[in-house]
């Protein structure tokens, strides 16, 4: 019996389902997808032995793919092959899928295509989550979250703990995303001060957050997101549309909570506009180097933020903004006593100084915010410099940059 499926869905699921199976392997199964029909729902499942995935295409018409399967309605193909097929027939809005003698065919009109069929038996199976403990987040919410630390991972992979985001749930389920690749360090959820010992933390790898964001093209208010985090492995969750399962990175991921100055203390506290900033870092960008690119950043006494950078037999730049909100100079520097501000003076010893940066870890956070002003904190011109965004839509998102020298 056949069955009749939306060609451009299921080309669509199978392009996800190509990120866990267009790989090397040592198991050829694994290149493999599963394709199991239910209450007119195929359900494509594909993994690595990491991550895997469970893709839903509803509106499916038949009854069973293959009723000579061990799994009712059950096979097992190449993932690759028949994603090459069926993106040949994607213009198309139904074809028509049988199996017959441990056959798959592909029709349409007068083309008819057929791949040989895998042992199903000797598929992975595949774990489903009981949900004891979840956590629900709107979809718009979580790709907010995701777009706002997500390039802070680190790319080397020899710091194995540091390919992952740090998922971090308080026992008050309040969520935290932490990304760091050593020099700089994306954080948005409201966390303890204190990590206590009922808080749960795992660290995800980059490629199943990869994945789940993909599945997740028009992130909605009212669609929510359900993250079981309960013991590894954890799975992200839109019913009725995909279910992601992630075997977490084990290694210890760097404590962020010591990196964050403390700002019981005198600081500088800058408030910029967005664009200006970003075309001043990209300007400076063209004589900032190569190999070690650097920028150095400087206060003016006249509330004015010198931005320079210098490529040794090549040439230099310098632009001067200003530091400006509204008709008042926002330039302060407050003294906080156990957590109040007892007042505003200026100090001259924050005038004429020199941080240098790298001008790309700045414009990556810049890039992802939404708001027409940034903030900048800075302690001194030894210490690490923390932005925040004034965009509501940003509330519980900071970054912090190691600078990478002082003078």
């Amino acid at each position: 019996m056949s069955i009749s499926i939306d060609a451009a869905e299921l080309h669509t699921g199978l392009s996800h389902v190509l990120k866990l199976t267009k790989t090397r392997t040592v198991k050829p199964i694994l290149n493999c997808v599963r394709m199991e029909l239910t209450n007119e729902t195929l359900i494509l499942e594909a993994t690595d032995l990491e991550v895997t995935l469970r893709y839903f295409i509803k509106g499916v018409s038949g009854s069973v793919l293959n009723e000579d399967s061990v799994v009712q309605g059950s096979i097992v193909v190449n993932s690759q092959k028949l994603h090459q097929i069926i993106k040949k027939l994607k213009k198309q809005k139904e074809i028509l899928l049988w199996v017959t003698e441990n056959k798959l065919y592909i029709q349409k009109g007068t083309k008819t295509f057929y791949l040989l069929l895998d042992d199903p038996d000797e598929f992975p199976i595949i774990p489903i989550k009981a949900g004891k403990d979840f956590i629900e987040i709107s979809e718009k919410n979580f790709v907010n979250r995701m777009n706002k630390t997500l390039f802070a991972v680190a790319k080397d992979m020899s710091c194995y703990s540091y390919n992952g985001l740090l998922l971090e749930i308080s026992p008050e389920k309040e969520l935290v995303f932490v990304a760091t690749d050593g020099r700089r360090l994306a954080i948005f959820g409201d966390f303890q001060e204190t990590k206590t010992s009922d808080t749960k933390s795992h660290i995800v790898p980059i490629k199943a957050v990869n994945l789940v964001l993909g599945m997740i093209k028009k992130p909605k208010d009212d669609s929510n997101l359900y993250i079981d985090y309960y013991k590894n492995p954890i799975q992200f969750a839109l019913p009725g549309r995909f279910e992601v399962m992630v075997r977490v990175l084990e290694g210890n991921f760097p404590s962020f909570r010591d990196a964050i100055p403390d700002y019981n203390t005198k600081s500088l506290d800058l408030i910029i506009k967005r664009a200006e900033m970003l075309d001043a870092l990209d300007t400076c960008g063209l004589t900032a180097g190569h190999e070690v690119r650097s920028v150095n950043i400087r206060l003016t006494k006249d509330f004015k933020i010198v931005l320079s950078s210098d490529q040794e037999g090549i040439g230099g730049t310098s632009i001067k903004l200003p530091v400006s909100h509204g008709d008042v100079p926002a330039v302060r520097v407050t003294e906080v006593r156990d957590g109040v501000d007892v007042g505003v003076t200026k100090q001259d010893y924050f005038y004429e100084e020199e941080l240098t940066i790298n001008p790309d870890f700045l414009t990556d956070y810049l890039k992802v915010l939404d708001s027409e002003d940034v903030e900048f904190f800075i302690q001194d011109y030894t210490s690490v410099i923390r932005v925040e965004s004034s965009s509501i839509k940003d509330d519980g998102s900071f970054y912090i940059v190691m600078p990478i020298t002082s003078k």
